[in-house]
């Protein structure tokens, strides 16, 4: 007997059947066994070995998780000075009071919107658009499996 498939998103970009499925892509897990998972992706189907894989929906970090990285998640908009504003494409760059660390606060989504909280690495440079379009261009799945959103 078998169980219903699970969900799972991908961790690196993986080689199946006719086509490669790009990293943190969502697919199908139609079973498991011996550290290798079956699984399936716009009608391709083969085995990779599961550590290729993360849960789907990806679990958020958590809040306390989040503060060892800066104390500022989660607090309120006064903790922090906008930086920049790009209202055309609904981002902010804000720093926090606190510590002068970078956040990417970035409006996501179509027809639900959803704001995204992304402390910026050290290493982020470029212009406040550039800084955006790389975090923008990233899926929630590898936003939250970075451990830098809430």
């Amino acid at each position: 007997m078998s169980s219903d498939p699970e969900r799972a998103v991908t961790l690196k970009p993986i080689d199946l059947g006719r086509t490669t499925v790009p990293a943190y892509s969502e697919v199908w897990v139609l079973s498991r066994a011996n550290g290798q998972a079956e699984i399936e992706y716009q009608d391709q189907r083969g085995r990779v070995t599961e550590s290729v894989l993360s849960s789907y929906p990806v679990k958020k970090t958590e809040l306390e998780t989040l503060r060892r990285l800066d104390s500022c998640f989660g607090l309120k908009d006064e903790a922090f000075v906008c930086e920049y504003s790009d209202y055309n494409r609904f981002f902010e760059i804000l720093k926090c009071k606190a510590h002068q660390r970078l956040f990417l606060r970035d409006t996501r989504g179509t027809i639900a919107w959803y704001v995204r909280l992304t402390l910026l690495r050290d290493d982020d440079d470029g212009s406040p658009t550039d800084i955006w379009s790389k975090y923008h261009e990233m899926s929630d799945a590898e936003l939250l499996l970075a451990g830098r959103t809430v």
